[in-house]
């Protein structure tokens, strides 16, 4: 195994259980341009130090989860503009916000957008010991091609524990419609 340079100073902080674990992000091997190609996530703790590559991972550290907020922040983690590239290098997945009239922070699209493609809000609900989210993301796979819109339905149980319910496309953006991240 490759030795892990992690960049503490980037600690992720959660609202949720994750007991004496840190999120940091770090770099296996070498280092390049853009940093955020070559950075993932690791759990740190005393003796160990465990890559997260998705949620499957971080429901192995995650002893309780308490909240709607605390569910809405596990699954964000994933697809948030500050942390989404630590997971998936073939596609940004983001979270999609209504912005007000413009669209200009990544993921953000205008209510005129919106509203031609019926995008629900965010829906929460604590049912039978786990969290139940509906949340619309964005998925780009290039910087020239449409931009999918998917309603994806999720489940975070108190325990931690995740599991994807459904995805399914609701329609597609160009990409002068949704603001993505760049990196340079």
């Amino acid at each position: 195994m490759e030795p892990v340079t992690l960049f503490e100073t980037r600690e992720i902080l959660v609202p949720f259980d994750i007991g004496d674990c840190r999120l940091i992000p770090g770099c296996a091997g070498d280092l390049g341009e853009p940093v955020e190609a070559f950075m993932t996530l690791y759990a740190v703790a005393a003796a160990s130090t465990t890559h997260i590559a998705g949620p499957s991972d971080l429901s192995r550290i995650t002893r309780a989860v308490r909240s709607k907020e605390e569910a809405l922040a596990f699954v964000r983690l994933f697809t948030s503009p500050r942390s989404h590239f630590l997971f998936d290098k073939q596609q940004a997945i983001l979270d999609l916000v209504v912005a007000g009239i413009d669209a200009r922070q990544p993921g953000e699209v205008s209510g005129e957008v919106a509203r031609r493609l019926s995008l629900p809000a965010v829906r929460c609900v604590e049912a039978a010991g786990a969290f139940e989210i509906e949340r619309c993301l964005v998925r780009a796979h290039d910087a020239v091609t449409a931009r999918t819109v998917l309603l994806r339905s999720e489940r975070v149980f108190a325990d931690g524990g995740y599991a994807l319910a459904s995805e399914r496309v609701l329609g597609s953006l160009t990409p002068d419609e949704v603001a993505m991240p760049l990196y340079e």
